[in-house]
């Protein structure tokens, strides 16, 4: 489903895309107490390496430096409704977003409404978006090190180089999709 009120083909949050999220949805569920948001992003990340020797010092002129983009996708989660929500962690978003959630479907002008509200917090959310981008990146470029450092230490004591990894985060994020759980009205009906 498209989100309300959105131009049709609606794929991307960056900027000139138009808006976020393709793939919208809204359902109640016995799982949350709270209004939960799930966002489906896609992640870029530009990947660079530098080949760093006693005698020289970081050069990307010499040809001793390579650059790819990486992607990846996240469940991210906020419980509540902003500006007072709160983070889930990666690990209990993508349970919710990929679990058995005993839903109850929601009327229309209801999904609606939640979906244009939800989605109105999208450029709302450029700080923390991008806070949690800089440290997925940092924590990427940490373990991409720590791997390279396991696969190849035997070369680089030979050779008398290091090689530095630096991952940049690529802001803002897309958007690919949204699903935001509502709380089961006790003694309600959900039609």
């Amino acid at each position: 489903m498209t989100c309300p009120g959105t131009p049709t083909g609606w794929n991307s949050a960056r900027a000139g895309g138009g808006g976020p999220a393709a793939r919208c949805g809204v359902v109640r569920t016995p799982l949350v107490r709270r209004r939960t948001a799930l966002f489906l992003l896609r992640l870029r990340y530009l990947h660079q390496t530098f080949e760093v020797s006693e005698t020289s010092k970081v050069s990307g002129a010499d040809g001793t430096s390579k650059v790819s983009l990486a992607e990846e996708t996240l469940a991210w989660g906020l419980r509540g409704v902003h500006p007072d929500v709160s983070e889930l962690e990666p690990a209990e978003a993508l349970r919710l977003l990929d679990g058995q959630l005993d839903a109850v479907s929601v009327p229309p002008a209801e999904r609606t409404e939640v979906l244009r509200e939800t989605v109105s917090w999208w450029p709302l959310l450029e700080a923390p978006l991008a806070k949690m981008l800089a440290e997925r990146a940092a924590r990427l470029a940490e373990e991409h090190g720590r791997l390279a450092d396991m696969v190849g230490s035997g070369a680089k004591l030979m050779q008398q180089e290091t090689t530095l990894y630096v991952i940049e985060p690529q802001s803002p994020p897309d958007l690919l999709g949204l699903v935001v759980l509502l709380p089961v009205v006790p003694g309600g009906v959900s039609g």
